[in-house]
């Protein structure tokens, strides 16, 4: 039975065990690709509260990485747009920041400051390694796509001003010319 949390001329009710949009993990199972990830999220009794499917292959302190108590890790939304999410997280044994939106290419990670590797979670969400401590951390949408589009855009309508421009002045010379 979930608690009433607003009631006019529609109720509304808290869903106490849904996930917040980040959190912290300190416990991951690391594999090799999506469809291995894919098949260890299915697996019953596997809880995402305790554990992380990261795909890829642990270095250094990652493969550090515990027994899943994230008693003590906090991670709070600062501030979320479209393009940008901003987190403030402290964490007291290292362990993976998880953002519930989707995977997706073309994000980029910031901890602190300093670029950090996203790496795909549980099959389709984000997370960053985190060290124990005090964090931030930015998430931005720079996909390289729209830079190439923007750079070739740019290239384009200085190609078309300097065939404007190249076409006004012969018509310019052709009027003083027909004058003389």
């Amino acid at each position: 039975n979930l608690p009433l949390a607003y009631k006019q001329e529609v109720n509304i009710y808290e869903n106490t065990l849904a996930f917040p949009l980040a959190f912290v993990v300190s416990n991951a199972e690391y594999v090799a690709s999506y469809q291995k990830a894919l098949q260890c999220v299915k697996k019953e009794g596997w809880n995402l509260r305790n554990k992380a499917i990261i795909e890829g292959e642990p270095s250094g302190s990652l493969s550090l990485i515990g027994n899943g108590d994230s008693v003590g890790a906090e991670a709070r939304i600062v501030d979320y747009e479209p393009s940008r999410v901003l987190i403030q997280s402290e964490v007291e044994q290292p362990g993976f920041l998880v953002l519930s939106d989707t995977y997706y290419p073309g994000w980029k990670a910031y901890v602190d400051g300093k670029a950090a590797k996203i790496y795909r979670a549980n099959a389709i969400m984000r997370a960053v390694f985190l060290e124990k401590g005090r964090h931030t951390v930015v998430f931005e949408y720079s996909p390289e796509s729209f830079k190439i589009g923007l750079a070739l855009s740019l290239i384009s309508l200085a190609f078309v001003a300097i065939l404007l421009i190249n076409g006004l002045r012969r018509r310019f010379y052709a009027i003083n010319a027909a004058n003389l």
